[in-house]
């Protein structure tokens, strides 16, 4: 019996395209146009309001941003007015005490409010030695 010799070969071909953004590549953007007229512009201007969209989502973020730094700062200067009025309130009264004849009052009342400003002080300032050491 003869033996065959059988060589089967197979050839495959392959093609892959590949686009990224709003809009596809000319060719593909031609053959849409082919199938329906008008897609072309439709899709453009698809990509176009997308564009518009997301600019004026980053405004309005940075405007938002703008104004909580605002807030932020105004309410700080406030505070530093309310304590400036408060210590001198309490400067007041204590010579008010002073003027009077209590001056053991008078001393006890400025001591307790510069032991609780420096308190404050103290503690703000060691959440900010604390929040940076932990970074």
């Amino acid at each position: 019996m003869a033996e065959r010799n059988i060589r089967i070969t197979r050839i495959a071909n392959q093609r892959s395209e590949l686009f990224s953004g709003p809009v596809p590549d000319p060719e593909s953007l031609e053959r849409y146009e082919s199938i329906n007229p008008g897609f072309a512009d439709r899709l453009i201007k698809l990509a176009e309001d997308e564009q518009k969209s997301r600019l004026e989502l980053n405004r309005l973020l940075v405007e938002n941003e703008i104004n909580n730094q605002r807030k932020t700062w105004e309410n700080y200067r406030k505070g530093q007015l309310f304590a400036i009025i408060a210590v001198t309130q309490v400067v007041l009264l204590c010579m008010l005490g002073f003027y009077l004849g209590h001056p053991n009052s008078a001393r006890d009342i400025a001591v307790i409010v510069i032991v609780a400003l420096a308190s404050v002080f103290l503690g703000k300032g060691l959440k900010g030695l604390r929040s940076n050491n932990s970074q």
